[in-house]
């Protein structure tokens, strides 16, 4: 049942990932983050500091959407082994 579950969600990661509004909404975020890092003055440590945490937040919460997406993964690929023991254990009987 876990299995299935992790399965299940990253199918829904992956479908949000592949939405061309998420996508663009992060990309928007990105670039805005990116502006105003470079826009700050370099003497303004606090500025600098706080944009670059917004950024690694940003790229934290992709970074889980593909972790969901990778476990997942796993899951699916252990699902199927699961069935084809239980399809070899019903042909030996």
């Amino acid at each position: 049942n876990e299995l299935r579950s992790r399965k299940a969600r990253a199918e829904r990661a992956q479908r949000l990932l592949d939405d061309e509004m998420f996508k663009g909404a992060l990309q928007a975020i990105r670039d805005d983050i990116v502006r105003k890092l470079t826009q700050c003055p370099i003497n303004d440590t606090d500025g600098l500091r706080q944009y670059r945490i917004m950024y690694e937040l940003l790229e934290n919460i992709a970074g889980a959407i593909v972790t969901h997406i990778r476990t997942g993964q796993i899951a699916s690929h252990d699902l199927k082994q699961l069935e084809e023991r239980k399809l070899f254990s019903l042909k030996r009987r």
